[in-house]
């Protein structure tokens, strides 16, 4: 028998579209918020990567004896000023172009050939402005080893824009004689250093809103998922090249939805390998799906009174519970086999729940149930029918083995040795356990009904850890509890009547009081 809670597995789907693409791929995990690892910048200084500017300072040395050691600094144009030696014309090049230049002009003017070594000592610094989507655009003054990620962290208070509303891949970055669109997730997801360059003085960046987004997952390595905008017409192959695929991803069977304008939608299974790319557009949802027959490491958790409680390996479709409870050992001599049990977790709705709910709707909200049954009742009922979040298979119910799925869960209760009566009944408590015994029959061990019991609406429950069940009425098992609420005409009594009677009382005793008082 399957049990129903009613707490709601929560999802990230708080949009209309990732509600509707819920539906189309049950199977599929969806996030709202891209999950990126944040990288920790290379602030190293990469030869080949850092261009030299105003306010880099070299030491040159000259080896003989003695050596001869001099000091250049670079000015705003680019030159290195020697005081012993004068002016080199370097212009805006890299860290590896310069110290030759450098090395060579200093070997030129010695009159012996003499080994120069040039190392830059001290770095400048980069005056740059940030604008666009940040919460502080402005002017920074960050070290010149500083990166272009640095500056958008440095202009949003020093957090990182999301991901998911940002649009990282195409981050502009202009000075006086360039200008630069830059794909931040190349370095993100693939590290790569050269959409991360160096910062220079004068530069300008600017980081907007993404315009156009995708919705990524499946078996992917990298911890990405989530909306990842998109490039203007950007090839499939390219966006995916971005990502690492788990060992398991099918690259020649990845899903691509797109909901057109109308709910019309189109559906191309795509492959890595196709000559021709397929072009991607905003809200296209990707999937990439697993390859078929892939073992997996799957497991189930035995808890309870049970010898060897624990994760246990699992054989898709060929494990059995039976079989799992024996490798731990079996239940303890505190444990209740009989009663052992698998919670079961469920994303969607089965076929026969959903015809459940479809036939149970329109009668709890049209009301139809009220006379028999009190609406808390109804709501709850109607709750169970909608959430179906996890099931409780008895394993005593299912004679053949019951076959276990990932994530399931078996538990051996501990034994009760009694049944528990509470509410309007005359002695409520523990009752010794009695084989076969009925609801009426415990009633009657706590003293029978009160004169406040609610008679025709008491039920037993069954509880399975957090898990509870409303039982049928029959024979019952130790660890029950029979409730017995209180009646509605003694809620009323008490709650309305009562307090309605003794207001009344009140003001009747205040107006006499004060009808004497004027008379005397």
């Amino acid at each position: 028998m399957a049990v129903l809670s009613s707490a709601v597995v929560c999802m990230a789907l708080d949009s209309p579209d990732l509600k509707a693409y819920s539906k189309l791929f049950p199977g599929a995990q969806f996030e709202d918020q891209a999950r990126v690892p944040e990288q920790q910048p290379d602030n190293s200084v990469v030869p080949e990567a850092y261009y030299i500017g105003g306010g880099d300072v070299f030491q040159i040395s000259v080896v003989e004896s003695p050596s001869i050691q001099y000091t250049g600094t670079v000015n705003e144009n680019c030159d290195v000023y020697i005081a012993e030696l004068g002016i080199i014309k370097i212009g805006k090049t890299n860290l590896v172009q310069a110290k030759k230049r450098i090395a060579d002009f200093v070997a030129s003017k010695l009159k012996r050939q003499f080994e120069v070594y040039v190392s830059l000592v001290k770095t400048k610094s980069a005056v740059v402005s940030v604008s666009g989507a940040v919460s502080s655009p402005g002017t920074y003054r960050l070290p010149g080893t500083s990166r272009l990620f640095d500056a958008i962290k440095a202009a949003n208070g020093g957090t990182v824009p999301s991901y998911n509303d940002y649009d990282y891949r195409d981050v502009e970055c202009r000075n006086r004689d360039s200008v630069h669109v830059l794909d931040l997730f190349k370095y993100l997801l693939a590290n790569n250093q050269s959409e991360n360059p160096y910062l220079y003085p004068g530069d300008n960046v600017r980081l907007s809103l993404a315009q156009r987004r995708v919705l990524i997952t499946g078996a992917l390595k990298s911890q990405v998922t989530g909306w990842i905008p998109i490039r203007q017409d950007e090839p499939a192959a390219d966006f995916l090249s971005l990502f690492a695929f788990d060992a398991s991803a099918d690259s020649d069977h990845i899903i691509i939805q797109r909901t057109n304008p109308g709910n019309s939608s189109l559906t191309k299974i795509f492959s890595l390998r196709e000559p021709v790319s397929f072009t991607l557009k905003d809200r296209d949802l990707i999937i990439v799906s697993e390859k078929e027959n892939y073992p997996q490491a799957l497991a189930v958790t035995i808890r309870g009174e049970v010898a060897r409680p624990g994760m246990y390996p699992l054989v898709k479709n060929v494990t059995k519970a039976t079989d799992l409870v024996a490798e731990a050992g079996g239940a303890t001599g505190f444990g209740n086999s009989e009663r052992a049990y698998v919670v079961r977790r469920r994303k969607m709705l089965s076929e026969e729940m959903k015809q459940n709910y479809n036939a149970l709707k329109p009668v709890v909200t049209t009301g139809l149930f009220d006379n028999s049954v009190r609406p808390e009742i109804n709501a709850g009922l109607f709750r169970m029918n909608a959430s179906n979040d996890f099931s409780v298979l008895r394993l005593s119910d299912n004679k053949d083995g019951l076959v276990l799925e990932p994530e399931d869960e078996i538990v051996i209760p501990k034994k009760e040795f009694c049944v528990y009566v509470s509410g309007s009944v005359c002695n409520p408590g523990a009752y010794p356990f009695v084989a076969g015994g009925t609801k009426s029959h415990y009633i009657g061990l706590a003293g029978g009904y009160s004169s406040k019991a609610d008679r025709s609406n008491s039920f037993v429950v069954t509880y399975y850890g957090s898990v509870m069940q409303v039982k049928e009425d029959g024979a019952l098992e130790e660890g029950d509890v029979i409730i017995v609420p209180d009646s509605q005409q003694y809620k009323f009594l008490t709650l309305v009547f009562i307090p309605i009677l003794s207001a009344v009382a009140i003001t009747i005793s205040t107006i006499l009081a004060i009808y004497t008082n004027v008379h005397h």
